[in-house]
């Protein structure tokens, strides 16, 4: 019931935020043409159809499943991970705590990014740097404060990540511009 709750309520608020408050490019007038006339905008980038026949859109479909598998594995199943390095079950929870938060964080981060460096280095040394979580459990398993920087640090690195696939995906269908 508590999943139904939460979907209906983000339902509630982004169904009529994106139908009413949010335009894009194409729904603004470009020129009056003549009898008050207006034409679309033209933005750079593929079609949706053209987007759909890259490869490049496939390859970025491909990493994100790949690491999104990978870091959810050890994301959903930190708690019992740190208790496995023998942290208490409170010390594992408090730690796996900031996952949430310090994920939207990155979302942020990675918005700012992306206005700052192409989105293809971005997601790369994003997916990159959430490989120093594991490593870290394996070659610090007692080391609390520096679990903790790194599973918040890897959380961070995953909200960085997803908003640069998102951006790369909409370059790829359509309506934005390619990755070179």
């Amino acid at each position: 019931a508590a999943y139904l709750v939460v979907g209906a309520l983000f339902a509630a608020i982004m169904v009529p935020l994106t139908l009413f408050v949010w335009h894009g490019a194409e729904e603004r007038p470009v020129d009056a043409g003549r009898e008050g006339q207006v034409q679309s905008a033209q933005l750079p980038g593929m079609t949706v159809g053209e987007g759909f026949r890259s490869p490049n859109f496939y390859l970025v479909v491909a990493t994100m499943l790949i690491s999104t598998l990978a870091y959810v594995a050890i994301s959903a199943n930190t708690i019992p991970i740190l208790i496995s390095l023998e942290l208490s079950a409170a010390q594992a929870a408090a730690i796996a705590g900031t996952q949430g938060l310090s994920g939207i964080v990155g979302r942020f981060i990675g918005g700012w990014a992306l206005d700052r460096m192409p989105a293809k280095w971005l997601v790369s040394g994003a997916i990159l740097c959430t490989l120093s979580v594991p490593i870290t459990y394996l070659a610090a398993p007692g080391n609390i404060p520096l679990i903790f920087a790194m599973v918040t640090f890897g959380s961070v690195m995953s909200g960085v990540k997803y908003s640069g696939i998102v951006y790369l995906v909409g370059a790829l269908a359509g309506g934005g511009y390619f990755l070179y």
